[in-house]
């Protein structure tokens, strides 16, 4: 479970590790500086002072943190943001501004990877037929007659 908390101006992480070997719990205010989620993220793991705490904790994680902190602050729900982060089949991609596109586009570069069939695997096929259901006939058009123009 994450706190959003403000520290005058800018919001912080707060980050609490427990130490089982010494029963202790020790934390750390972790800045969040950029409007950019995927670059501060970026920064944030990379920094040499969190870079110890945040090893263990993946890059996308940090950007999903840092975009659910940013909707929080604009006054976003928690649903809103996470219905954002889903991909949209519908979704007018031209309509995101260049930040958002780069993210949207990394989950389908991730979610295609995911999907990848590979030669190594067991249920890999070469030349894969599939018909999809649903598809409607085609409307015969103009480009498909077999007349050829002179003029060409």
């Amino acid at each position: 479970m994450f706190y959003n908390k403000r520290y005058g101006h800018l919001p912080r992480c707060v980050l609490v590790r427990s130490l089982l070997h010494l029963f202790r719990r020790r934390g750390g205010n972790l800045p969040l500086h950029r409007p950019y989620c995927c670059m501060a993220a970026e920064r944030m793991k990379h920094h040499i002072r969190h870079r110890a705490y945040l090893e263990s904790v993946s890059l996308g994680q940090l950007e999903r943190l840092h975009i659910v902190l940013r909707d929080h602050m604009q006054g976003h729900s928690l649903e809103h943001t996470l219905a954002s982060l889903r991909l949209d089949p519908e979704e007018d991609l031209n309509k995101l501004d260049d930040e958002d596109l780069a993210c949207k586009k990394a989950q389908m570069d991730k979610l295609f990877e995911r999907n990848r069939r590979r030669k190594d695997d067991p249920d890999f096929v070469y030349d894969l037929e599939v018909e999809f259901k649903g598809e409607v006939a085609r409307e015969p058009c103009s480009w498909d007659e077999e007349e050829s123009d002179d003029g060409f």
